[in-house]
């Protein structure tokens, strides 16, 4: 392989931003084993007083709140829809990889990290019980207890990302829009003086000729 092509193919990798998939699956990976097989659930850990601590969580919620009475259903409505959500983020991601921006990109990704991370969970961690490891708790009060992990990071700022990325693409639709628009209105003025302009001419044309067979 000649170096042309090694420097093509890291390009294209970088590009891709399947590096970050990768990256940010293996963290996600790695900080959940290392919180499973050194803490015991409900254990925490204070990094930061009043503010960030480690807390081993097994969430076994699915998707949305959906508490069904049944584990397996819980677990099973989980995998079904998390496999669905990756499979409509990888399909997008294929099908127009060549007109994705590497903002978008980098998006999807974060958003696929988040949801085979936690379809791993699911489908592999016997040691959690098959539930979401949960383990980052930030700011722990009476009114506010909702630890998280790295892949549901990902999924947050991913989303973020792409409302940010649609705000953006609409106001400067829309400023296209009213600069179309505007220009759209000077071209009508200036056709309505060049109208005005040609039927002074032709008067002072008419006058002309009558001043002549006056004459």
């Amino acid at each position: 392989m000649t170096k042309e092509k090694c420097l093509a193919g890291l390009k294209w990798f970088f590009r891709s931003f399947i590096w970050l998939f990768v990256l940010m699956y293996v963290v996600d990976m790695v900080t959940k084993m290392v919180v499973m097989f050194n803490m015991y659930v409900g254990q925490s850990i204070t990094l930061i007083p009043n503010f960030l601590w480690i807390t081993y969580v097994q969430n076994k919620s699915a998707a949305f709140g959906m508490g069904f009475g049944d584990e397996h259903v819980r677990r099973w409505t989980f995998v079904l829809i998390a496999t669905i959500g990756a499979a409509i983020v990888l399909y997008i991601y294929i099908k127009k990889f060549k007109t994705l921006s590497m903002y978008l990109k980098a998006c999807l990704m974060l958003i696929l990290t988040g949801a085979l991370g936690n379809l791993t969970d699911r489908l592999f961690y016997a040691q959690s019980d098959f539930a979401v490891v949960d383990w980052i708790n930030f700011f722990d009060t009476n009114w506010w207890h909702f630890p998280f992990n790295i892949a549901d990071s990902c999924v947050v700022v991913g989303a973020i990302m792409v409302i940010v990325w649609l705000i953006v693409e609409e106001v400067k639709e829309y400023k296209a829009q009213k600069a179309k628009d505007l220009a759209s209105g000077e071209d009508k003025e200036s056709k309505i003086l060049s109208n005005e302009e040609k039927k002074r001419l032709e008067n002072s044309e008419e006058k002309v000729e009558k001043s002549d067979k006056s004459e």
